[in-house]
């Protein structure tokens, strides 16, 4: 028989919470060099305005995924209009069984394979932010429900 630790709500918190704070360290500075130099005016200030979240608000709360976000939007932005041209074949263009669309994609530039590759850690610690706050608020609300206030 196999003894199995079960963690305490605090240490399971304290696992979900270790990556965000790890990740977390570098992202202004993968924003600052990964981002904001690929990004057009409006979308560097944007980001910016993010950077400058990450600088001086250390806490893990409810504004560090909606930042996150945001950053992610400014770089779907810039490549969404770039990373494909699509068209519809008109009823006469389309031989029988090929379909009535079609979608042409095109080679991204170096910078905007930059750009596309900095989303990933994003991504990341945007996962872990929203785990470990929706873990946090299901045991304020369990701690809520069984009156433990």
């Amino acid at each position: 028989m196999s003894a199995r630790t079960v963690k305490n709500l605090m240490e399971q918190q304290v696992d979900l919470i270790r990556p965000v704070i790890e990740l977390r360290a570098d992202m202004s500075h993968h924003l600052a060099r990964q981002v904001l130099p690929y990004l057009d005016p409006a979308g560097q200030e944007v980001v910016r305005e993010v950077i400058e979240y990450l600088d001086e608000e250390t806490d893990i709360e409810d504004n560090l995924p909606y930042f996150l976000d945001v950053a992610l939007g400014e770089i779907r932005r810039t490549l969404a209009p770039k990373a494909y041209d699509s068209g519809f074949a008109g009823p006469g263009d389309c031989r029988p069984g090929d379909g009535d669309s079609f979608v042409s994609y095109r080679q991204l530039t170096p910078e905007e394979e930059v750009l596309r590759e900095a989303m990933q850690p994003i991504g990341v610690l945007m996962g872990a932010a929203r785990r470990a706050l929706y873990h946090a608020e299901a045991v304020r609300q369990s701690i809520r429900l069984l009156g433990m206030e």
